[in-house]
């Protein structure tokens, strides 16, 4: 159900861990929030609590880099590949999220 006159723009998302600077997952949510919880379950984690920060920190800082990729950005098969992070990291940087402080 939704309101009337109240749309929910979808974004397709692709996350960039943190500590490892691995490509976590590649999701479709509404804000970069929605983002990291997805992420959390697309890798089969319990999902935290996260607040939207202006970047890490500290270096194995619990988070994510979410990008915002177009719909035809081609689907990352290796999120260890240095080529595959580098594309994704030329994408829109939708914003950095860290796990909140009362879920760590």
């Amino acid at each position: 159900l939704g309101i009337q006159g109240l749309e929910m723009k979808m974004q397709r998302y692709i996350t960039i861990d943190n500590a490892s600077g691995y490509v976590w997952a590649d999701v479709v949510a509404d804000s970069i929030i929605e983002a990291a919880h997805a992420s959390d379950r697309e890798v089969g984690g319990e999902s935290h609590e996260y607040a939207t920060a202006g970047r890490p920190n500290f270096s194995n800082e619990t988070g994510y880099h979410v990008y915002a990729a177009p719909e035809d950005f081609p689907a990352v098969e290796d999120g260890q590949d240095a080529a595959s992070i580098d594309r994704v990291m030329a994408l829109p940087l939708a914003g950095y999220v860290r796990r909140a402080a009362a879920d760590e």
